[in-house]
């Protein structure tokens, strides 16, 4: 039983496999996605867009691209190693330099033709508009010629 000062209540088990299930499920990812490479990102929805932001630190950005095909916002790119002078060795190296590859489902209201990106102190924001079809609208309420 799960109690509260309220009111004890009995557990559903199969409520709690489920949300077991879910943490780890989602723990798996998110060290699958750490594991490859891929950079983070958190995805932001508004009333009319999308927003989502990647992190890239020590990327160029010449060293990143973002395309969209059937719906699908991918973002690639590549991490470089440091350039060495001839005299110089590395003593201790923690960074990693590799290719990533991110790719995420955009909901169908997305206006992929509105995609635009910028990459600013190491993070890319790439915000898409919501299709105009799709927006809530404000209804206008005339006036009747027999009302005062």
């Amino acid at each position: 039983m799960n109690c509260t000062k309220e009111r004890c209540r009995p557990v559903n088990v199969f409520e709690e496999l489920d949300r077991g299930l879910n943490q780890f499920v989602r723990g798996v990812l998110s060290a699958e996605t750490q594991a490859k490479g891929s950079p983070p990102v958190t995805l932001i929805e508004t009333v009319d867009r999308y927003r989502m932001e990647c992190d890239m630190p020590g990327v160029a950005l010449d060293d990143i691209s973002v395309s969209v095909e059937n719906y699908v916002l991918t973002i690639s790119g590549k991490r470089k190693t440091t350039e060495l002078q001839d005299s110089a060795k590395v003593v201790l190296n923690e960074r990693s330099a590799r290719e990533f590859c991110r790719s995420i489902q955009l909901a169908k209201n997305a206006d992929v033709k509105t995609v635009d990106a910028e990459l600013s102190n190491g993070v890319l924001v790439v915000t898409i508009m919501k299709r105009s079809e799709v927006l809530p609208q404000k209804i206008q309420i005339r006036r009747s010629g027999s009302e005062s």
